[in-house]
């Protein structure tokens, strides 16, 4: 199976990731409490197993830290930022991971910048100006905490996908993901701690009793459902880095632009007018450029292979 084509699963569940978040709001864990439920309950079924896989995680202790922490931060604060800002910012912002993979690349380990890469990153944001700042609002700037909070989900995926790729031989998958979603779980519930005041009014716990009061059957099954969509999507995505240069990776993932902003087009009733259009084309045409012309070129160099050229 080629590498792509589990990372573009991996973008079609992040691509409804906000409809389980949606529910959760509705049954009354409000704001940053829906993403804090969810993968704080990730967290509590994933401890059990990383304690007994503690061995494999002794292979390299703070690599596995390092890691997981920086991709706990990014989906934390990416699930809190579904809920404060709307959808097609959160996605946005989020990705504009590919500008900083390749300042961290170009920066600190020396790679060299091909004209594809530039153009394709090149494009990409300009989907997102177009979409962030084509009301007259000039470049897309973070204007509230759900704004601020998606980009900086995006940072920490850069530099999380740049390391996991660079150090490779020294992290399995699976134990990456389970560290992974624990930090997910101490971020998003951080970020409800320190927001929960001010946009919840109320308690930390006080939004999962009521909801819990009002309908535990439900609440029970979309957690379940969140945990099914998280889970893989964040183990397919850490795989990805494994196989995938860590821009390839995230242009890839970006086909969760045009998914994330349909969906909620269609379900959310946010808006979806043709500076949307244009924006999400752009963006989709940066996600599939870079591994479209991959494959164009394999294929003439197994043409080439079997002609004895």
């Amino acid at each position: 199976m080629r590498p792509e084509l589990p990372v573009l699963f991996a973008a079609v569940l992040w691509g409804l990731y906000w409809m389980p978040l949606r529910w959760l709001e509705a049954l009354g864990l409000a704001d940053t409490a829906a993403g804090a439920l969810m993968h704080a309950s990730a967290a509590v079924l994933v401890v059990p197993v990383l304690v007994a896989i503690r061995g494999r995680l002794a292979v390299d202790p703070v690599g596995y830290a390092v890691v997981g922490g920086l991709i706990g931060i990014a989906f934390g604060c990416y699930s809190a930022a579904v809920s404060l800002t709307t959808i097609i910012n959160a996605v946005l912002l989020f990705y504009l991971t590919p500008l900083w993979i390749l300042l961290i690349e170009t920066v600190f380990l020396g790679h060299r910048l091909s004209g594809l890469r530039l153009a394709t990153v090149a494009v990409g944001l300009a989907g997102l100006v177009v979409v962030l700042g084509g009301d007259g609002r000039g470049l897309p700037w973070p204007g509230n905490a759900g704004d601020w909070l998606g980009l900086l989900s995006g940072l920490a995926w850069g530099v999380a996908a740049v390391v996991i790729h660079h150090h490779r031989r020294h992290l399995a998958v699976a134990p990456t993901t389970g560290v992974s979603l624990v930090a997910a779980g101490v971020a998003a519930v951080s970020v409800h701690l320190v927001l929960g005041g001010a946009v919840l009014g109320g308690g930390a716990l006080s939004p999962v009793a009521a909801a819990w009061a009002a309908d535990p059957w439900r609440l029970v099954a979309i957690i379940a459902l969140c945990l099914a969509m998280v889970g893989p999507a964040m183990h397919l995505s850490i795989g990805g880095t494994q196989h995938l240069a860590p821009v390839v990776l995230t242009l890839i993932l970006m086909l969760e632009v045009a998914i994330g902003v349909g969906s909620a087009a269609l379900f959310a009733g946010e808006a979806f007018g043709a500076r949307q259009a244009i924006g999400t084309a752009l963006v989709l045409l940066a996600a599939l450029a870079e591994p479209l012309v991959d494959a164009v070129r394999r294929q003439r160099s197994d043409s080439n292979l079997e002609r004895g050229d």
